[in-house]
């Protein structure tokens, strides 16, 4: 095979980003369309910020342009990334980083990564690829201690998801060690943490989750939520279930549900139409019920396997947020053979197999950590109540 170079220059002018070949114009982007410029080896991406296009209509939301470089090449992809962002005026060059937080431990997607803190925007930087978001982006964020007291899960949702190739993610989720300790040092970025959040210190150290959390809540501006006032039998604030095959915790948030771990499901009181109780019978060989809840949207999520000594708790859940619910008589379809105990280690070798992560490595743990949220809404973690109501448990 030969390839050849189809494009001789690209170059920025005062509204448009221009690919030439010769002197004629291949291709002309506005520079308002542009969201950002990233590279992967040696492709240089675009990202297209459009209209949302009408249904059947196709819409550009992705350029990538191939850099071949030779040996005697001074620049790097990287290198004519920023000079691409600088003439675009996108903000937050490698320059303008205030903080770097390193070695996050990411299980969507999966990897160690950076995360890079801009004014304005965030960068998760790994060994193999960048995710790039403005903090506007984010919609919601999540902070989930596990009952074991040894992990925390922080998840972060997008408006508009991060994209890699085709595969695209709607959240992020970040595995904590809540043994794991950092001390980050912001000393000479006075200037900027006023303009972000005064009350900002300097020299920030403690629990990794805990430092995170801080600097993540200062510079988004998101309210992060943590679980609420439901509790399990054990003094949860989720349930063990699954999900087809996937084995994680449903949480039970005041105003609104999240399954973790894969996939991760959110979905807020407001958005349900029904839910729906199955295998709810007598029976001493069944130990678990199906619970089903349809979305007003007409789809439906069906959470599995989740014990019966739960169901009174989670009905009066449902009865205090005013969501309708409903038990099913006969479950036709439904298989009433218990067997969860041997679909369970099943679907453990399953996961294993697609994560490569060992047990120990789980991230959905079997207990979990009893914290309060605000009786009004999904929200707010406060650092000085969690670790007070930490160390409560701990006694």
């Amino acid at each position: 095979m030969k390839g050849i170079h189809l494009l001789s220059e690209v170059l920025v002018s005062e509204d448009s980003v221009i690919g030439r070949c010769s002197n004629e114009h291949l291709f002309r982007i506005p520079c308002k369309k542009i969201s950002d410029v990233q590279s992967l080896t040696n492709d240089i991406i675009f990202e297209i910020n459009g209209e949302k296009a009408k249904d059947g209509d196709d819409e550009l939301v992705e350029m990538r342009l191939f850099y071949h470089v030779n040996n005697d090449d001074t620049f790097s992809t990287e290198q004519i990334c920023e000079n691409f962002k600088k003439e675009l005026n996108l903000e937050d060059s490698t320059g303008n980083v205030i903080c770097i937080l390193p070695d996050l431990p990411l299980v969507v997607p999966r990897g160690k990564y950076s995360a890079d803190f801009y004014k304005n925007s965030f960068r998760l930087h790994g060994s193999s690829y960048n995710y790039n978001s403005k903090y506007s982006n984010i919609s919601k964020t999540f902070l989930l201690p596990m009952a074991d007291k040894s992990n925390a899960c922080f998840i972060i949702g997008f408006d508009k998801p991060l994209k890699q190739g085709q595969t695209v993610y709607n959240f992020v989720a970040i595995q904590f060690k809540m043994d794991s300790t950092i001390e980050i040092d912001l000393s000479g970025k006075e200037d900027v943490l006023k303009t972000i959040d005064p009350s900002l210190e300097l020299n920030i150290s403690g629990p990794y989750y805990e430092v995170f959390t801080k600097i993540f809540k200062s510079f988004s501006k998101v309210n992060i939520i943590i679980p609420g006032i439901f509790k399990s039998t054990k003094g949860d604030g989720s349930v063990e279930c699954a999900i087809g095959a996937k084995q994680g915790h449903l949480f039970l948030l005041n105003k609104s549900i999240i399954f973790i771990l894969k996939p991760i499901i959110h979905f807020k009181h407001d958005e349900i139409a029904e839910t729906i109780f199955h295998r709810m019978i007598n029976s001493m060989s069944i130990r678990g019920f199906d619970l089903e809840i349809i979305l007003r949207d007409g789809s439906s999520h069906t959470f599995s396997g989740i014990d019966k000594a739960e169901s009174d708790g989670i009905q009066r859940y449902f009865t205090s947020g005013g969501v309708k619910f409903s038990i099913a008589a006969v479950d036709e379809g439904v298989n009433n053979k218990d067997d969860y105990e041997e679909e369970d280690s099943e679907e453990e070798d399953i996961q294993d197999e697609e994560s490569g992560e060992s047990e120990d490595d789980d991230f959905v743990a079997k207990e979990k950590l009893a914290l309060d949220e605000s009786d009004s809404d999904d929200e707010d973690f406060d650092v000085e109540e969690f670790k007070s109501k930490l160390k409560k448990k701990k006694k």
